[in-house]
């Protein structure tokens, strides 16, 4: 308990409407150590009177008669006045008591009491000095936080105090930086909408370090103010306890302008020295952009070239961020006229545009990239060398008002600064494209050219004349070219220095043209060139020449194949001419040799000696067919055919061509399937591929010729491109000769490539065989190795079934018969006789006549009655037989043709033989095939194809 101090002067203000009880409590506190001053008021206007900030403490009665102690509580309030009441009361309940205290009395006390007084009235003056010490306190306190809210205030930097992610203070720099209205607005914002969503994660890390560690964190990053504006920002995060909170003080400083003029720095020292290594106008336009970016930081942009002699803008580099990546993309010009934004940049300067909401990206000129994505800030700017506009940089931001004249004026400097190296680079750029264009159009063309200063050094060469003497491309460049190709005339002999064709162009100025000579090639090759020098004159000098060569090896050799080509046509037309004349004779011979055979009474030795001449009849019918292969002149008629058999009959010829030093082996494959082929186009294909080892064998070696079936799977076909799953018949073909080389193996069967010297062969042989095989459906390998022979292997379908035995011949009352009129044109006499007699004992009406004019008679004689005409190909008189068969044909529709030939296969009509339903009959036919024929002409059948 609190004690009174011993004579404590105080001064005391009692309401007391009775003098004795005033008495009472005076002397009471006088007892209890107090020195008192006094007052005694009855009356409300008396206590208002008497109210003064010096009183120790009011001792109030609860009732009077005028007045009252809670009336007195309310003016004391109302006063403003901090002095202890205390309730003095004869009587008062509990009730009233409590109402007082919650008026404000301090404590109270009954009359009949007053030894508590003194204690009571020391308690409150106690209380009433701890509430003015803490009244000094919070106002000293107040008193500095005032004094360092001014401080704060006065701070240019931008102050935020923020607990729990949200801002609870700031100053009015922190309003004027963040684009706030005032202070009050930024209340109650999270922390995270003012940071660029680029740093949240960095600087919400470094807060919560701060407060983890309480340490004070510095960073660099960047902010985003109210208005949507972007700033790069210094910040210091300091923590501290707020009401029990942890919270932080954030200390921002606009560094825009000094993060500005550091990359402005960095970035023009880094422009120029990227720039002198950038070798093309895209790439010199990426490291600008790449700048401008730093710099400026742009959501998409554009470089394109300006022409000022064409007016047109031409793409260079455009860019767009889409989904958050930086993606290329088409620009909207693309040697186009400027849009009117443009046009007013190239002409008037940069431009700024700045909009308060999005709009679309075609403000600033022809849309590009995302179109529908709007953008809201752009700068342009001319790219200038000199006084010259050469290009405009475009830089785009999705942002509002994202950028200052301040930064239109760097990004101009930019332009500026790059304008003389773009240039340089697009010129040096056009430079190497015409250069480039000219080499393609040097090397596009099949003839070499070259060119050699006066040293005879070469200074450039195309591809065609670095390839046609031996050498890589540009590899002759700066070295001698009588080195590289000396040349002779054709017949070998040197030039004079002076003669030269080249020395004189280089020399004494003078164009020779369409020389033919030998070049010598670096491999040592001779070529047959026809070439042109022409000199190269600057200033009124000759500075050196231009040679202008063509090879014409192949056309030489093409020459020479072609007299050759010439000369076997000659031999073929002979040959064919011989084998028609020899064909009518077999025809005859076989035609009565038949007669005789099929007729019933014929002595037995008679028989043998028929049967001897039809022996040496169908041989020499091979040999005529032979020939007509060989002349070309054969027309393909496919059918069932045994290769064994082909083999074995024309291994007979084989052994002539092949000569005595030269051993050839057939073997056959036993029960071999047939193949559907033309005879005499597998007799060429054995001819040819023997007549090619035989030149293989110069000094003799052993010839395998053999046959067999073969079933082919997949990996067969994955090995061979051409072959086909199934069965096929394989016609193999082996020399033990010198064998080819592996860069000829790929070329063996183009025509005219050959390995052996000019007049040694055409080059037409095995391009012979190859388009017969295909010709025929199959295709043909060949495999060798040099030193070790060659193998040729034939692949035919096989028709899966194995050669019949022969047909047992027919009598000839088994033969077809008839008893139609039939037109036979026919000019041998011989021919003709045999024929009639044969179809007329078949039962027809025979007429004959021996040209095309007589033909015409007869038919027009015997129009309504005629129903077939078989007739030669070859008529005398000037009408062929395919002649003669359309005239009749136009004359009556439904007449049936029967043509023969012993040759000409080249006159023979396709189209007639298919549009006409024709048939034709290769000579010498045998009678029973001559009569079939007939009868299903006759009949209306087609032509069978076996």
């Amino acid at each position: 308990m609190i004690q009174p101090i011993p004579k404590r002067r105080i001064r005391v203000l009692l309401l007391e409407d009775k003098a004795s009880d005033a008495e009472l409590v005076v002397r009471e506190l006088s007892r209890s150590g107090y020195e008192l001053e006094w007052r005694r008021v009855q009356t409300e206007a008396d206590y208002l009177a008497q109210l003064d900030p010096s009183l120790a403490v009011i001792l109030a009665d609860y009732n009077m008669p005028q007045f009252d102690a809670p009336r007195a509580l309310q003016l004391l309030r109302e006063s403003k006045l901090r002095i202890p009441f205390i309730i003095v009361s004869g009587s008062i309940g509990e009730d009233a008591a409590v109402r007082a205290i919650k008026l404000g009395a301090d404590d109270y006390l009954l009359k009949d009491r007053l030894g508590r007084l003194g204690q009571a009235v020391g308690q409150v003056l106690e209380a009433q000095k701890l509430r003015e010490e803490r009244r000094r306190v919070e106002d000293a306190l107040r008193e500095s936080e005032e004094r360092y809210r001014l401080l704060l205030e006065r701070v240019p930097d931008a102050i935020l105090l923020h607990s729990e992610g949200r801002v609870i203070w700031a100053n009015s720099a922190a309003a004027a930086l963040l684009k706030a209205p005032c202070f009050e607005t930024l209340l109650g914002k999270p922390m995270m909408e003012i940071l660029h969503p680029d740093y949240r994660q960095t600087v919400q890390a470094r807060i919560d370090q701060a407060i983890a560690n309480k340490t004070t964190s510095f960073l660099e990053h960047r902010i985003v103010c109210l208005d949507g504006a972007e700033m790069e920002v210094e910040s210091i995060e300091i923590p501290f306890d707020h009401a029990g909170k942890a919270a932080v003080q954030t200390i921002i400083r606009d560094i825009t302008t000094r993060k500005s003029a550091e990359r402005r720095i960095k970035a023009f020292s880094d422009l120029g020295q990227k720039l002198s290594s950038a070798k093309t106008v895209r790439e010199a336009a990426a490291i600008i952009l790449h700048v401008a970016d730093q710099l400026h930081r742009w959501d998409a942009c554009s470089f394109d070239l300006y022409s000022g002699e064409q007016g047109t803008l031409s793409h260079v580099l455009a860019q767009d961020t889409i989904n958050g990546r930086r993606v290329e993309c088409e620009s909207g010009y693309n040697n186009s006229i400027p849009s009117p934004r443009a046009s007013r940049v190239i002409h008037e300067g940069g431009m700024l545009v700045l909009r308060d909401e999005r709009a679309s990206v075609a403000f600033a000129g022809v849309p590009f990239g995302d179109k529908a994505r709007p953008s809201a800030s752009a700068m342009l700017v001319p790219i200038r060398h000199g006084a010259e506009v050469i290009g405009v940089l475009t830089i785009h931001s999705y942002a509002p008002r994202a950028y200052r004249a301040e930064d239109l004026r760097t990004l101009q400097s930019v332009a500026d600064h790059c304008g003389g190296a773009v240039n340089r680079i697009h010129a040096e750029e056009e430079r190497t494209r015409l250069a480039q264009r000219m080499q393609l159009l040097l090397d596009s063309t099949g003839e070499g050219i070259c060119g050699v200063d006066l040293t005879g050094r070469c200074t450039f060469i195309n591809q065609s004349g670095a390839t046609l003497l031996g050498y890589g491309t540009g590899e002759p460049v700066g070295q001698d070219l009588h080195l590289l190709a000396q040349s002779r005339r054709l017949d070998g002999s040197a030039y004079p220095e002076s003669e030269s064709p080249l020395s004189r162009a280089r020399r004494e100025g003078v164009a020779c043209q369409m020389v033919s000579e030998v070049f010598w090639t670096r491999d040592g090759r001779a070529i047959a060139v026809e070439c042109s020098s022409f000199p190269i004159i600057e200033n009124g000098k000759v500075t050196g020449a231009v040679v202008i060569f063509l090879d014409i090896t192949q056309r030489k050799q093409m020459e020479t194949q072609l007299r050759q080509l010439q000369k076997m046509e000659a031999i073929g037309q002979l040959a064919s001419g011989v084998a028609h004349d020899f064909n009518n004779i077999l025809t005859v011979i076989q035609g009565h040799a038949s007669l005789i055979e099929y007729s019933q009474d014929s002595p037995e030795a008679v028989m043998e000696s028929v049967g001897e001449i039809q022996g040496a009849t169908e041989r020499a019918a091979n040999l005529t067919h032979q020939l007509l292969a060989f002349s070309r002149k054969l027309v393909i008629q496919p059918r069932e055919l045994d290769l064994n058999e082909l083999a074995g009959n024309i291994s007979r010829m084989l052994k002539r061509v092949l000569g005595e030093d030269i051993l050839l082996e057939v073997i056959a494959f036993p029960n071999l399937p047939a193949v559907q082929a033309d005879p005499g186009m597998m007799d060429q294909i054995l001819l040819n591929l023997a007549v090619n080892s035989r030149d293989a064998m110069p000094r003799g070696g052993k010839l395998v010729i053999s046959t067999s079936v073969r079933i082919l799977d997949r990996t067969f076909v994955e090995q061979n491109p051409e072959a086909r799953t199934g069965e096929f018949v394989c016609l193999r073909v082996a020399d033990s000769g010198t064998g080819i080389a592996p860069e000829h193996l790929a070329h063996i069967f183009e025509p005219f490539f050959t390995t052996k010297d000019v007049d040694k062969g055409t080059g037409l042989g095995l391009a012979t065989v190859y388009g017969i095989v295909k010709q025929h459906q199959g295709w043909i390998t060949v495999q060798s190795e040099l030193g070790k022979g060659a193998i040729f292997e034939v692949f035919l379908p096989s028709l899966g079934m194995r050669k019949g035995n022969p047909r047992v011949r027919q009598a000839e009352e088994d033969y077809p018969r008839g008893a139609e009129t039939i037109l036979l044109v026919e000019d041998d006499k011989a021919v003709c006789q045999t024929t009639h007699s044969f179809l007329a004992r078949l039962g027809y009406r025979v007429i004959d006549a021996s040209s095309g004019a007589a033909a015409v008679e007869v038919f027009k004689q015997n129009r309504n009655s005629l129903h077939l005409v078989l007739m030669d190909i070859v008529l005398p008189g000037g009408m062929t037989g395919l002649e003669l068969a359309q005239q009749l044909c136009r004359e009556k529709g439904d007449l049936k043709i029967i043509l023969t030939s012993g040759y000409s296969g080249d006159v023979i009509s396709n189209a007639m033989l298919s549009n006409r339903e024709a048939w034709f009959l290769q000579k010498p036919c045998p009678p029973h095939e001559l009569a079939r024929a007939v009868r299903d002409c006759l009949d209306g059948k087609p032509m069978p194809a076996t």
